[in-house]
């Protein structure tokens, strides 16, 4: 005999009720004995948002880091071996990766990086992604844009955790929106 989640919940009250909209069914096999069955794909699906949620939030770790000259910080959001390239050219490894930005902040103005627009696929224990985006930085007594452009990821679960294996990013901005606005 199948117990329908609305029977769950007015048996057993509220708290089950998350169970059910999980896709927790609570059955009773040919023995008699109570079994629960749980749905292997609205799991699957919720194992696909949480890591995408992880991966999001890697790339805010990533921006927060640039941002305000985190070196170190923003190295360990790749792997060990991890990379970026820009420009063509290619910074390999975490210690390259924060020498790049050891010592950018001086005498430059605050940045933010933003992102938006990710499209994140997930394979396992490795993914692939792409999103735009923006740097914003406050020149001349204004918000400009600095550049603007696509992210382009490939990630690996290292230890549980979400990392940047390869970062490729493509600048997309007309070179003259790098130029300082006349005054």
């Amino acid at each position: 005999m199948k117990t329908s989640r609305r029977d769950m919940v007015a048996a057993a009250g509220g708290g089950l009720a998350a169970l059910a909209a999980l896709g927790v069914t609570e059955n009773t096999n040919a023995k008699g004995q109570a079994t629960v069955e749980i749905n292997a794909d609205l799991l699957a699906t919720l194992r696909d948002c949480v890591d995408k949620m992880a991966i999001k939030e890697l790339f805010g770790r990533y921006a927060h880091a640039i941002d305000t000259g985190d070196s170190e910080g923003w190295a360990a959001v790749f792997t060990e071996d991890g990379q970026y390239e820009l420009f063509g050219n290619t910074t390999k490894g975490r210690p390259a990766i924060a020498a790049a930005i050891t010592g950018r902040r001086e005498g430059r103005p605050h940045s933010q990086h933003r992102m938006a627009n990710h499209v994140i696929s997930i394979d396992g224990d490795t993914a692939h992604s792409v999103c735009e985006f923006c740097v914003i930085a406050e020149r001349q007594g204004r918000i400009d844009t600095i550049t603007a452009g696509f992210y382009e990821d490939d990630l690996k679960r290292v230890n549980g955790q979400w990392l940047i294996a390869r970062r490729q990013i493509q600048i997309k901005t007309d070179p003259a929106i790098l130029e300082p606005p006349e005054a």
